[in-house]
């Protein structure tokens, strides 16, 4: 009696099995070439997309601002900026000798200097307050909304100024409510400028640079994840009779591109804070800014890491190895035990996932519906494989095989 399958026939299990027959050499050749062109895709993709979320995303800017304004060295180094500010724009030696007796007028000066280190220690103390830090997070909110509408060349407000074309960010509500608690008078208060506790974000003739950089990441953005979803499904489709290898290339790609973001990201802060610090005084406050502002890029870049490694794994566990398929073996039972309990426990295998992998990738839109779309169809190849191999395993055999094991194991 015959086979009805020809041996020359490649068989492939699950879509993703590799069989004996193999592809033409130019063809695995460039397989191995879109997998390469893929994972360089998907770094600029990376940046990219770190870029989009950490200058145009408010929730994100947010949430940086607030950790900058948590950490010591960066608090420190802003109570000095709002009090020499307080000082630029006020007349402290005068606030001082209104209230000192006529004899007293000579020292109000040097009172007024000696003031200065214990002034912001206590704005450092109100900047860690929760009322202050509630007022920064709304004043960073209101101000990026604004800034990207500008940005994208869209309506202005006003908590972004753009006069003589520039763009700043007004901290001058914070400076007034600084000196309120320094206990300064309503008149002095009053007469602080309108532009005390500015900070420029653009200069006029990086507007527009800016705006057009803006709108290339947006269309960027789309285009790049369509390529990298693209060349890595032609890969595999390419790969007939090794999809399974080329899937585990895949997530070994995955995982090299990650490791290579975070070495960008490490590097680039080294190189960015000998291009930004002032001086050595600075290098300190300039290392925490960019770390805390470049972190997200590191969290992509682990999440490549996690779910590259993710896919080798499911690779080769699919595969036709012993130890793949002791493993297998050893999961059957709660794989075979009932589709609903198997897909119960998938959601919550998944659901950790999602909360502990770095990069929150699973919000990131597109990427987190084909994320988990491909997980699914990842396990239920999964469940099918092991139902074939295995239809009467049982939670007692695997425990009876376990003891078996165990009691040999200690003779």
């Amino acid at each position: 009696m015959t086979s009805s399958t020809s041996p020359a026939e490649p068989i492939e299990e699950n879509g993703i099995s590799d069989s004996e027959t193999s592809p033409p050499r130019r063809r695995r050749w460039l397989v191995r070439v879109l997998i390469g062109l893929a994972s360089l895709v998907a770094v600029f993709a990376a940046l990219n997309t770190w870029v989009e979320r950490q200058l145009l995303d408010t929730d994100g800017w947010v949430d940086t601002s607030d950790q900058l304004l948590a950490n010591e060295e960066i608090r420190s180094d802003l109570a000095t900026f709002l009090v020499d500010e307080l000082y630029a724009n006020t007349d402290i030696e005068a606030e001082l000798g209104s209230r000192l007796p006529d004899d007293f007028q000579g020292i109000a000066g040097p009172i007024a200097a000696l003031m200065r280190e214990p002034a912001t220690a206590a704005v450092d103390r109100l900047l860690a307050s929760d009322e202050v830090r509630s007022t920064w997070q709304t004043l960073n909110r209101a101000a990026h909304e604004a800034l990207v509408r500008v940005l994208k060349d869209e309506t202005r407000a006003d908590a972004v100024s753009t006069g003589d074309g520039s763009v700043t960010l007004d901290l001058s509500v914070l400076v007034q409510n600084l000196a309120e608690d320094l206990g300064l008078s309503g008149e002095l208060i009053e007469g602080l400028p309108d532009d005390a506790g500015q900070v420029t974000i653009l200069e006029s003739d990086e507007l527009e640079v800016a705006q057009e950089a803006v709108e290339l990441i947006d269309k960027l953005s789309v285009i790049l994840f369509i390529l990298v979803v693209g060349l890595y499904g032609a890969a595999i489709y390419l790969a007939t009779g090794h999809r399974r290898e080329a899937v585990r290339s895949v997530g070994w790609a995955l995982a090299v591109s990650g490791f290579f973001l975070v070495a960008i990201h490490r590097v680039g802060v080294e190189l960015g804070i000998d291009a930004l610090a002032g001086g050595d005084d600075g290098r300190d406050t300039t290392r925490e800014v960019l770390i805390i502002a470049t972190d997200q890029l590191r969290q992509i870049g682990w999440a490549g890491v996690t779910y590259g490694l993710i896919i080798a794994l499911f690779a080769g566990l699919v595969g036709p190895s012993k130890l793949a398929r002791a493993i297998r073996q050893a999961l059957s039972p709660v794989i075979t035990v009932s589709p609903l309990v198997f897909w119960l426990s998938i959601i919550g295998l998944w659901l950790f996932i999602a909360s502990w992998s770095p990069g929150t990738s699973q919000d990131a839109g597109a990427f987190g519906l084909l994320a988990t779309g491909l997980f699914i169809v990842a396990l239920e190849l999964l469940r099918r494989q092991v139902n074939r191999e295995f239809p009467e395993a049982s939670l007692g055999q695997t425990m009876e095989r376990f003891w078996d094991w165990l009691s040999r194991s200690s003779t």
